[in-house]
């Protein structure tokens, strides 16, 4: 949809009204398995780092950010190497508190970059003009593969409608992309009276490696106005929780009422032929199929009055109701657009099973005391927690409920928490457990709980296993560690002749 960008010029009263103007306006209507509710949004700040940002294309989520409440996704960009990370905070109820580029990783090589799926240690981009599909390390910058495209795609593309879109099943065992508009041999593009067949291509996904494994004719609604320009074509493709693909369809008919229109479907390929054989392979064009099948879930705009480019979706994490979020990224590369994040709520209508209670905080697939200290740090989290905050129960507060969740997955293995070997376990053990707090790593510097990591945990199993409270004797050197705000707390509690494990607890949770 390059061709917006040769639109420079509009009344200068409008374009003033439309810098400071960010509201979202839209019109609701049900799906088959989910609904989507427009909350708000912001404009990205990049005052923080010293390059700038512009025509966002693409996003995706990583998961929550090494910044203390907030959550990270990265977006790539259609004219430029860099891949920038975003990190947002948000409400309990999911509107957008706040939007900030924070960094940016430089791929080697430009293309025009416009769909993103994170994929671990890696991250797949597609670009529009081979068009192709590429896989990139994410901590260097360095490709690692061009997945092979079906001929179809390269030989018949319309120049700037390639593949516009990327998405990546949950299970990582499936992708997706789709040309923008029709291919030369399937028909035409998009008008106010005329939709456009595209072709949606399936991956099979088995690790790194990615197989085309179908095609899928998806119609783009014609466009929703006649302006002074107009385009319509497919710009992103999500996957659900559940398996289900919707789509973003952008409309463009410049200087109407509404300029830039956005539309997001939920697609169903049960029914739908496969075309990736022939005769298809020739062409769309005259044949019958059935293409796939599609459900309006949001109509509207988003930004400034008239409409904003919206050109990127991504699944975001799940709010504390059961619903999630769906974060979106406005293209600014013409002046009806500008750098503007958006926040959606995405509700399933049928019940989806919540997520299971875990200590593993920062999910790397062992509860240890490093999620611990995870916890610690989120305890009370003000704005929209994960788990990667601490939130091990899903409920949206970083609290008592989680650590006892840490503990109960902590708690198996633990030894006997005699770390002097003396057969006795008494308020000795308490001084070798304070001197190797926050150092220790062995039963003998105080690792009750065998994680190689002395931490307030291994005082819970000390607690447990003395039965009764440590009387520490007047005048005993309590060298205390630099410990965080909640070792402070722990060692306070350690002077108090009647503490009991109870007591700890309640004074977390006050």
């Amino acid at each position: 949809m390059k061709n917006l960008k040769s639109y420079r010029t509009r009344f200068s009263t409008w374009f003033s009204f439309m810098l400071f103007t960010h509201i979202l306006v839209s019109s609701l209507a049900s799906a088959a398995s989910w609904s989507l509710n427009p909350l708000n949004d912001v404009l990205l700040d990049t005052t923080s780092v010293g390059f700038s940002v512009s025509e966002m294309s693409g996003v995706t989520y990583l998961g929550t950010s090494p910044i203390l409440g907030k959550h990270r996704f990265a977006v790539v960009q259609d004219a430029s190497q860099d891949v920038v990370l975003l990190d947002a905070s948000f409400t309990l109820t999911g509107s957008l508190l706040s939007a900030e580029a924070v960094d940016r990783v430089t791929l080697d090589a430009l293309f025009d970059f416009e769909g993103i799926a994170d994929a671990g240690d890696g991250i797949f981009v597609s670009e529009e003009n081979g068009p192709g599909v590429r896989e990139y390390d994410f901590s260097t910058g360095s490709q690692l593969q061009s997945v092979s495209i079906p001929s179809v795609f390269t030989a018949q593309k319309r120049p700037n409608k390639g593949f516009e879109s990327l998405a990546r099943n949950s299970a990582g065992t499936k992708m997706w992309t789709a040309n923008e508009e029709a291919l030369l041999v399937d028909g035409p593009t998009a008008s106010p009276t005329q939709s456009t067949l595209v072709r949606i291509l399936e991956f099979d996904v088995n690790g790194s490696s990615l197989t085309s494994s179908g095609q899928f004719a998806y119609e783009v609604d014609p466009v929703h106005d006649s302006g002074f320009s107009n385009a319509r074509g497919l710009s992103e493709l999500v996957s659900l929780p559940d398996g289900t693909l919707i789509a973003l369809e952008r409309s463009l008919a410049a200087l109407t009422t509404t300029s830039l229109q956005a539309s997001v479907y939920e697609i169903d390929f049960s029914a739908a032929t496969d075309v990736s054989q022939a005769p298809f392979d020739q062409g769309l064009d005259g044949e019958e199929i059935t293409k796939v099948g599609k459900e309006e879930l949001w109509t509207g705009e988003v930004g400034a009055t008239g409409g904003e480019n919206l050109e990127g979706l991504a699944l975001g994490p799940r709010l504390p109701n059961g619903n999630w979020l769906l974060l979106g990224v406005v293209d600014s590369g013409d002046l009806f657009s500008s750098n503007t994040i958006v926040s959606f709520e995405l509700a399933p209508l049928s019940l989806i099973a919540n997520d299971p209670d875990t200590g593993d905080f920062d999910q790397d697939g062992n509860t240890d005391g490093q999620d611990f200290l995870t916890w610690q740090l989120g305890y009370n989290l003000s704005s929209l927690p994960g788990l990667g905050h601490g939130d091990g129960t899903h409920d949206g507060e970083v609290d008592g409920d989680d650590l006892a969740v840490w503990e109960s997955t902590f708690g198996v293995g633990a030894s006997t928490p005699d770390f002097n070997g003396d057969s006795d376990i008494d308020g000795t053990e308490v001084l070798i457990w304070q001197n190797g707090f926050n150092s220790g790593t062995t039963l003998a510097e105080g690792d009750a709980n065998n994680s190689m990591f002395v931490d307030g945990a291994d005082l819970t199993f000390w607690q447990d296993a003395h039965g009764q409270p440590v009387l520490v004797a007047a005048g005993a050197s309590l060298s205390v560690p630099e410990p965080t705000t909640w070792g402070l707390l722990i060692l306070a509690h350690l002077l108090h002749p009647l503490l009991i494990r109870q007591q700890r607890i309640d004074a977390c949770t006050e």
